[in-house]
């Protein structure tokens, strides 16, 4: 794919505005690799700034491969529920979300398990759950 830069730009949000569904973080990854060309030079640091008139060339940016929400049943401590809210004292070690290259089930996987409806979050495999722990709190 070729495009041609009409303003002052980084060049990784110019690539998430063209590959519709694709984070900065894939954009950033793939120019890092080396997939990425400006002005027939490979462009390998995602902060390069382009000007009006630069070339750029990619092929398509891959979507990762989807996360597998199959439910899994387990022993969470459930403090408080009402119909609206859920507290959960999450066990130190374990993810809130799936992510790349995670494996083991998550807080997501639980939840599911006990068909507890999650609101949307901004993609798929992560559901709208409020936290401030990382997975090793």
């Amino acid at each position: 794919m070729r495009w041609v830069a009409e303003e002052k730009e980084r060049l990784d949000r110019f690539l998430v505005a063209r590959f519709e569904g694709a984070s900065r973080s894939q954009v950033s990854k793939a120019i890092s690799a080396g997939l990425v060309q400006v002005n027939g030079e490979v462009a390998t640091k995602s902060g390069f700034e382009l000007r009006p008139g630069y070339v750029v060339e990619s092929d398509p940016i891959e979507e990762p491969a989807p996360h597998d929400l199959t439910p899994v049943p387990m022993d969470l401590d459930v403090v408080y529920e009402d119909a609206d809210v859920l507290v959960v004292n999450k066990p130190r070690g374990l993810s809130v979300h799936p992510g790349a290259g995670r494996k083991e089930p998550t807080l997501v996987h639980g939840l599911l398990a006990r068909g507890q409806g999650l609101s949307e979050g901004a993609l798929s495999f992560r559901p709208g759950i409020v936290h401030r722990l990382d997975k090793d709190t």
